[in-house]
């Protein structure tokens, strides 16, 4: 899932280049009052609106304040000069010109620059689990290695036993495996198996191994006008196996394990390919 985070403050800029959060609440002829955005309860502050550069409030819209240099006062009358925001310049030399045109392109650069890092803030903030929408690709650039050791039941575990794994990659990843149980059918015995695995995108996988993969007991009678003879005999069946499934890893230790595959029975009597499996509990390190 992914969603936008919202900033519902106000940005003060000052000529120095500081910045401040804030919920600004007036403006007057001489100050900015505001109030700290994480303090909404706070005093209200004042900041003197000769040292404000610009303000960008909550819904995206700008005021741009330039100070104003008095140069040569004139004589005022008595309403202007009760009039705290007029100022009124002299002629200004060539030199001031050019300096003046120099201040203005280093303020469009600024407010461009800070644009341009206020949309970024919004872009990276994206994600849920901390991976940009641009990572999101099938190399993903969050590694994924780890080590795991899984009980349950299958060709991997051999029979009823413990399966030891180890994966590195990103979301296309390669991995590791070895497994070693106790198979109680056909009156039983231990298996054991080793294989490899292709991480296809993240927990999915397909898996090659070979190994153990059961025992195959046959009993023969056989009779005659004065013997009797009764032969058991039992294997231990192995052969290649391919499935596919997952470990998916829920949190940062704890998962589960879920294959479906086949197996090309070598030594068997009876069959030659059957249907194979393994489920089981994983514990992640």
């Amino acid at each position: 899932m992914i969603c936008f985070t919202v900033k519902a403050q106000d940005y003060i800029y000052k000529l120095n280049g500081d910045e401040i959060k804030a919920k600004v609440i007036e403006i007057t002829q001489e100050f900015v009052k505001y109030r700290n955005f994480t303090q909404p309860d706070g005093p209200i502050r004042n900041i003197a609106v000769l040292d404000v550069f610009m303000i960008i409030y909550a819904d995206g819209s700008r005021e741009i304040f330039k100070k104003q240099e008095t140069h040569d006062m004139r004589d005022l009358n008595q309403s202007d000069a009760n009039d705290t925001s007029k100022t009124i310049r002299d002629k200004t030399s060539e030199k001031e010109i050019i300096e003046q045109d120099r201040n203005r392109k280093t303020e469009e650069i600024y407010i461009n620059e800070k644009n341009n890092s206020i949309d970024n803030n919004n872009i990276h903030s994206i994600s849920k689990n901390g991976e940009n929408e641009n990572e999101d690709k099938y190399f993903s650039l969050k590694k994924n290695n780890y080590f795991s050791t899984a009980i349950g039941y299958g060709n991997s575990y051999g029979g009823f036993g413990i399966r030891e794994d180890f994966r590195i990659g990103r979301k296309l990843g390669f991995g590791v495996h070895a497994g070693a149980g106790y198979f109680p059918f056909n009156g039983g015995g231990f298996l054991a198996s080793i294989g490899g695995k292709v991480y296809l995108y993240k927990a999915l996988y397909i898996n090659v191994q070979y190994g153990y993969v059961g025992i195959e007991r046959i009993e023969q009678d056989s009779y005659g006008w004065n013997y009797s003879y009764h032969k058991e005999e039992k294997y231990t069946l192995h052969g290649p196996s391919v499935l596919c499934g997952g470990d998916w890893i829920f949190g940062k230790t704890f998962g589960f394990n879920a294959a479906l595959g086949i197996t090309k029975v070598q030594n068997s009597t009876l069959f030659d390919i059957v249907a194979t499996l393994d489920i089981g509990f994983i514990i992640k390190y």
